[in-house]
């Protein structure tokens, strides 16, 4: 999977020398995740998976019903 993150952020505050101060944050840029995954089915419609890789999450398990 291959995105763009947009991420910013701006804090204002005060500070005890200076009076005020603001502060400002960018870390924008291309993101991917990669991962790779298996699923059996016991039966025509119900089926068990796992996923392993990089990204959101390192490891997902779950089940599948297919109406």
């Amino acid at each position: 999977m291959l995105g763009y993150e947009i991420v910013s952020a701006k804090a204002y505050g005060k500070d005890d020398v200076t009076g005020y101060t603001d502060a400002e944050a960018d870390a924008s840029g291309f993101a991917f995740t990669i991962h790779a995954g298996a699923r059996y089915y016991f039966t025509e419609n119900f089926a068990a998976g796992v996923e392993v890789g990089y990204g959101v999450s390192y490891a997902n398990a779950g089940i599948a019903y297919k109406f």
